[in-house]
């Protein structure tokens, strides 16, 4: 049986754990390099689903199509900063640096002092790399016993040389940094080392529940050790590897629909897709942290219920133990962050469960959003539970329900029918009551039988970011001067600016802290997003400021929203705020405005309990399981605008949304206020005149104006009208009509018809007339204009309403409280009204059951000064209305709203032209945020590949080397035991002496894709056999599995005419490698030399560039050999110089890895990989 509401909520399970505080976050998936790059895809809806890079798999593409995923092919690493050396031969694997630098990102994020008892607890899984490492130590006796089935006779210098060269084809000589990169907590310690931290650290390891361990765990050490102040949990999955791919891939299938992708649980969605990357948070007890300190989100309760498979009991189960704890229920929460892994058993009980435990609420609509973050990133592995964490704070922090990109249908629609969920398409504003916190859950399900539910809920004391603003906007850059020659030399100084920065934010906040100390009389706003656009811009402006300044009455502006005017009218002219009717709203009305300023939620509290009910989000933002058609989403628009109050209610609460954004945080103050119809009184209770918003919404649903008297089955019109309407049903009996034409041609053809009015004058040619539908179609035709039938049906403005005088009165008679320095104008007298609580009543009775003359208002504010008209509300009306009635008359008429365009945008326009008119106004919110830098001064930032070289890009001029094969009988060979090889010590040669103690330097580096795919198609996405032939793209990994000798016809050198130019290239590769390796070394000896010579001007911070050392007589150098055995030939003897060893493919068989020449892009000069200030500081 389905879950029913909790009425009440249970004590049984005592008080509530102490809930902890997420104080700071990191992130860096697939294409998205940092918190600030992952929270604008999660909000935007973007995706990251790539085609596999060209370097990810070290050259290694399948003939068949890999999917598409959220490749990590590589990422930026500061190797000062964590002291590592940055030799790609002895380099920390790509896992551990990934989470060292994101682990740093989230501890600096929350402030947290070096030093401190902090734990550092790390979610990751082996990295399955580490069988390059196996491989190279097997293939010793594997091409031993390959040669000896496949009858070739190689001498004991060719077989030694051979299994060096195949095992470099696989993966470079590993060093001691390679090694320790495998060892579990290694990298838990080297984030606790590098911070000085001195609590517990270690790494948790459990797949897709890693992150819910790790977190368990922290809850417990905060709540048992009072001394402990913080944990870190950083999580990490390099999943997007061959091996980690090929082992996920035979427990569930890759999505390969041709439909874009979404979350697991979509309709069209056939499997998981990849994703990797890594994340990381700082937990503290919530009771610690001080109010001044930002918390992204807090954590409530955790509940773990494990069974052998996946069920829907088990997850039901533990979202009642978790909601036990917390003394809530699941009606409580606002969002659902679903593991949707992609494994068809953990999907279908997952969506079993959540449906029964989340049931639709009494009024039927849909509570609890939906969504993964899969559906952005795809799943992850180890890190997946970290980045829907990060998901699920990033939307308790900002507010806002994250959208699912790629959104249809989940699988079986009708099974959802009764649940209380829905899935958002689009990000949208999320709302909560007064007082009342909003929550969100997690769900952790993997196919070993983990079910898991996080609750989380948003801080106690909000602090905002701005972050969305800061991501969405576009760039709003202020030039000021005295005269255009002033204004034009700041475009000069902002293009050569431009010319050296490319960081739109950075220049934006420049430019305003110039004009802001200036405050000229003329300013030139410029509005970009890209540094292209802001470069067209520039080269506009030099034109367009210079044609303003000759033809003063005309403005300069463009499609992008830059704008100047050398006639500014906010100086000497008043600033008018204008409200628009009530039928104005549209769906998806402000759906980016709570967001962007999410203060404004504190705003609304002040006037009503609960604002999303005022605003009708579910009316504005329509919930479903499926997205919505055109033709629903038309239809759900017309249910809206029939819905009186309801409209009336969202034109007064979007109204007040507006006002409290340009007065309080952007400080533009107006002097005088009106408003169109019925905007009216909602001006009232926008500015404050009216304080209980609560009271005002009560009054208006307890009559039945809105509900039988002027909608509905309109019993006002039948009543004046009388008898003769009882058979006409209610959409026939009443109509308005717009006519673009004036008053004076349509006032001579009412008085034929008796039953059709002019209610509203809106401008010199546009009026509006109701009534009898019928007589107002004769009326249309008689005068011969244009007309459009509005949406809306209610009776306005005509003498029908006169009876309903008195119920006016009452609903609008409240206590007041006038704001100081405006004035309210009210179309009652077209004059300033005394604001009384009876004069206000009074006026609003008198507007509605009155003709409306909007020119005849406009006309008197002009007079009394108004220059500047601000239109506050939906659809730009009023705004068009002035600038018909005002004509070329000096004024500006603005709307902060326009359909079609998204508030980020409007809102920005908006500025710019207030900016440019001369407003006095604060454009400080726009540049708040700023990110965290990308690069600090004195870094050796490299950039670290996951993968490798191609090798068909190292490789297509290997010269060919003769290579003797003898063909010999084969014999049945005895399987060698299986055994590592030992390194001994790496020695490199310089003027032909031995340096044992030098370090290799190999100078290689990897990267994927040849140049023509192979002909045997990737093993680990098709369901072929297992097959361990060495160095082919057959190979399917198999975790913790030994490789088995190879039979001969699994030999993967081939026969006799194949294998000479497979040696010849082998030669090459090594022995160019050999010579980087040599010349570096030798470079770095005499740059050793010249460092100490040069210490004074380094301390100062200053090295001048090292002229080129110029090396000594260069010989390769190779381990050096041990002593073989008639079994094992597995030590190579350093080749002889300028010998040609490369690799080529041999036929269906390509070697997996080949270390190719690379030249280091990072040392000064070119052929020194260390310079002086690297040796000073390691």
């Amino acid at each position: 049986p389905r879950a029913q509401p909790c009425a009440t909520r249970t004590a049984a399970c005592g008080p509530p754990p102490a809930p902890l505080a997420i104080t700071g976050m990191a992130a860096h998936f697939g294409q998205y390099p940092s918190l600030d790059a992952f929270a604008a895809a999660l909000y935007s809806g973007a995706q990251d689903f790539r085609p596999l890079p060209e370097t990810r798999w070290k050259g290694l593409q399948p003939t068949v199509q890999p999917p598409l995923g959220a490749w990590l092919a590589g990422f930026d690493f500061d190797f000062r900063r964590f002291r590592l050396p940055p030799l790609p031969a002895d380099q920390v694997i790509p896992q551990h640096l990934l989470l060292l630098h994101v682990a740093d990102a989230a501890i600096q994020d929350a402030g947290l002092p070096a030093g401190g008892n902090v734990a550092v607890l790390v979610a990751m899984s082996t990295e399955m790399a580490l069988h390059q490492f196996r491989g190279r130590v097997d293939l010793a006796w594997q091409l031993e016993q390959s040669l000896a089935a496949s009858g070739l006779h190689l001498s004991d210098a060719e077989r030694e040389r051979l299994t060096q060269l195949a095992r470099e084809s696989l993966h470079t000589y590993p060093q001691v940094n390679q090694y320790t990169s495998f060892i579990g907590n290694v990298i838990a310690s080297r984030v606790a080392a590098h911070h000085d931290f001195t609590g517990p650290a270690f790494t948790v390891s459990d797949e897709g529940a890693s992150v819910l361990r790790a977190l368990d765990l922290a809850r417990l050490l905060l709540h048992s050790d009072p001394t402990l102040e913080a944990v870190v949990v950083g999580a990490v999955d390099l999943t997007g590897g061959l091996e980690r791919l090929t082992a996920l891939h035979q427990h569930a299938p890759l999505h390969r629909g041709d439909e874009p992708p979404s979350f697991s649980f979509a309709v069209h969605s056939t499997g998981w897709l990849p994703g990797e990357g890594a994340g990381a948070v700082v937990v503290r007890r919530l009771a610690d942290v001080p109010d001044s300190q930002r918390v992204y989100a807090c954590l409530d309760g955790l509940a773990i219920v494990q069974q052998p498979t996946p069920t829907p009991a088990a997850l039901v189960a533990a979202i009642e133990q978790a909601h036990a704890q917390c003394g809530t229920c699941p009606t409580d929460t606002g969002y659902l962050e679903l593991s949707a892994t992609g494994n068809a058993a953990c999907d279908a009980a997952e969506a079993a469960a959540i449906v029964q435990a989340y049931p639709r609420a009494a009024t039927h609509i849909p509570t609890c959003a939906l969504g993964s973050v899969t559906a952005t990133i795809g799943y992850t592995g180890a890190a997946a539970g970290m980045a829907s964490l990060i998901r699920t704070a990033l939307a308790l922090h900002e507010r806002y329900i994250p959208a699912v990109p790629n959104w249809q249908a989940p699988r079986a629609l009708a099974d959802w029918g009764a649940s209380g969920l829905y899935v958002a398409d689009r990000s949208r504003a999320w709302f909560a009551r007064r007082k009342h916190l909003r929550r969100a859950a997690l769900n952790v399900v993997t196919p070993t039988g983990t079910h898991a539910h996080i609750l989380l809920s948003e801080a106690p004391q909000p602090h905002f970011s701005g972050r969305i603003v800061a991501q969405l906007a576009p760039a709003l850059l202020v030039l000021g001067g005295d005269d255009h020659v002033a204004i034009l030399a700041q475009l000069d100084q902002l293009s050569a600016a431009l010319a050296n920065q490319v960081d739109l934010a950075a220049l934006a906040r420049q430019s305003y802290a110039q004009w802001n100390r200036q405050r000229p009389r003329y300013t030139l706003s410029l509005v970009a997003s890209t540094p292209d656009e802001l470069r067209r811009e520039i080269e506009r402006a030099h034109t367009g400021v210079v044609e303003a300044f000759a033809s003063p009455t005309d403005a300069w502006k463009t499609p992008a929203g830059s704008y100047f005017t050398a006639q500014p009218q906010g100086i000497d002219g008043k600033v008018a705020f204008v409200y628009p009717g009530a039928f104005n709203a549209y769906v998806g009305l402000g759906q980016h405005l709570f967001p962007m300023f999410p203060e404004l939620h504190e705003q609304l509290h002040t006037m009503v309990s609960d604002p999303g009910a005022m605003l009708g989000e579910h009316l504005l933002y329509p919930r479903s399981m499926h997205r919505l058609s055109s033709a629903e989403l038309k239809a759900h628009e017309a249910q809206m605008l029939s819905e009186s109050i309801a409209m009336l209610e969202i034109g007064s609460s979007i109204g007040a949304a507006y006002t409290h954004l340009l007065r309080h945080s952007f400080k533009v103050q107006p002097e005088i206020v009106f408003g169109y119809s019925q905007g009216e009184t909602a001006m009232f209770q926008i500015l404050g005149v009216w304080r209980d918003g609560d009271a005002c919404s009560a009054a208006l649903r307890g009559s039945d104006l809105y509900r039988t008297r002027l909608a509905g089955p309109k019993q006002a019109v039948r009543e004046f009208w009388g008898p003769s309407t009882a058979g006409i049903s209610d959409d026939d009996l009443w109509a308005n009509y717009i006519l673009m034409t004036s008053a004076a041609a349509v006032l001579p053809h009412l008085a034929d018809e008796p039953r059709v009015y002019l209610a509203i004058i809106t401008a010199p040619r546009e009026v509006m007339i109701a009534g009898d539908p019928a007589g107002c179609q004769r009326v249309i035709r008689k005068v011969g204009c244009r007309s459009l039938r509005t949406p809306f049906g209610q009776v306005i403005h005509s003498p029908p309403i006169t009876s309903e005088y008195a119920e006016f009165v009452r609903i609008n008679t409240f206590p007041v409280e006038p704001p100081p320095g405006i004035t309210f104008y009210s179309a009652a007298t077209y004059a300033p009204l005394t604001i009384t609580s009876e004069a206000v009543a009074h006026s609003a009775a008198q507007v509605f059951c009155n003709q409306l003359d909007f020119p005849r208002l406009v006309e008197r504010v002009y007079a009394d000064g108004a220059r500047v008209f601000i239109e506050l509300g939906a659809a730009r009306t009023c705004s068009r209305w002035i600038e018909a009635i005002l004509g070329n008359r000096p004024h500006t008429a603005l709307a902060i709203n326009k359909k079609g365009t998204d508030d980020q945008i409007g809102i920005v326009r908006l500025l710019a032209q207030l900016a440019s008119h001369g407003v006095a106004l604060d454009l400080a919110p726009l540049y708040h945020y700023t990110s965290a830098p990308s690069a600090v001064a004195g870094a050796l930032v490299r950039h670290v590949l996951t993968g490798g070289v191609p090798l068909a890009t190292q490789l297509a001029n290997a010269a060919p080397e003769p290579f003797v094969v003898q063909r010999v009988p084969v014999v049945s060979p005895s399987p060698a035991p299986e055994q590592a090889s030992v390194p001994e010590p790496f020695r490199a040669y310089t003027n032909g002496h031995a340096h044992p103690e030098a370090q290799p330097t190999n100078g290689t580096r990897y990267t994927p894709s040849p140049a023509s795919p192979p002909d045997t198609p990737l093993a680990p996405l098709m369901p072929t056999p297992r097959s361990p032939i060495v160095a082919t793209l057959a190979l399917e990994v198999e975790e913790e599995q030994p490789m088995q000798p190879l039979h001969s016809e699994e030999v993967a050198v081939g026969v006799a005419p194949d294998l000479r130019p497979l040696m010849q290239e082998y030669q090459q590769t090594v022995q160019d490698t050999a010579m980087l390796e040599t010349r570096a070394h030798a470079a770095l000896l005499e740059a050793r030399q010249q460092a100490f010579a040069r210490l004074a001007t380094l301390v100062r911070g200053y090295h001048a560039a090292a002229q080129p050392a110029t090396p000594v007589q260069v010989l390769s150098h190779m381990p050096p050999a041990m002593p073989s055995s008639p079994t094992s030939h597995h030590t190579p003897e350093p080749p002889a110089a300028g010998s040609p060893t490369t690799l080529t493919r041999n036929g269906n068989a390509p070697a997996l890895h080949t270390p190719v020449p690379f030249t280091p892009r990072y040392s000064t000069p070119s052929n020194v990989v260390w310079n002086e200030a690297d040796l000073l500081e390691f």
